[in-house]
């Protein structure tokens, strides 16, 4: 429906949640609140408040490159699995069931190679493979290759 109703509130609450999904987001609005967002879980039946890092660590353990890219590392004997962008939408497709246009999967690898680092020290840098786009994933063992993954990400326009 419409939201032209809100425009006569003073303040909104809004809550969001994906079908299917435990976790929630509660979002207020308005002239009299400061507008931050609540992270929720439904647990045996009541809503409990869940921490914004706990929040994020889950999300990004469910995403799906990030378990594909995982697997690929752990089972690959180089140090660098290098990948192109159809190999890896067919690998994300085989392991996940999930399915990634082209442009959708650079711009999803590109959101989430800084928690990759963060979180398991994984590299993500676009690169050519061969003479297709591609990706190549890494363990980082030095504060160098972080600072590449970083200018590699800032500067993926220029491949």
């Amino acid at each position: 429906g419409s939201t032209g109703l809100m425009g006569a509130a003073d303040t909104t609450i809004l809550v969001n949640r994906d079908r299917d999904s435990d976790d929630a987001t509660v979002t207020c609005t308005g002239r009299d609140v400061c507008g931050d967002d609540l992270n929720i879980r439904i647990t045996d039946g009541r809503w409990q408040a869940v921490e914004p890092e706990v929040a994020a660590r889950e999300a990004y353990e469910k995403n799906h490159i990030v378990r594909t890219c995982k697997k690929l590392l752990m089972e690959s004997f180089d140090e660098t699995v290098k990948i192109t962008t159809k190999d890896l939408q067919e690998a994300i497709q085989l392991r996940t069931g999930y399915v990634f246009t082209a442009q959708e999967l650079g711009r999803k690898v590109e959101q989430i190679a800084p928690q990759m680092l963060k979180y398991d020290r994984i590299t993500l840098a676009h690169k050519k493979v061969g003479r297709a786009r591609g990706v190549w994933i890494s363990m980082a063992d030095t504060v160098q290759e972080e600072t590449e993954q970083t200018d590699l990400m800032e500067n993926y326009d220029e491949l």
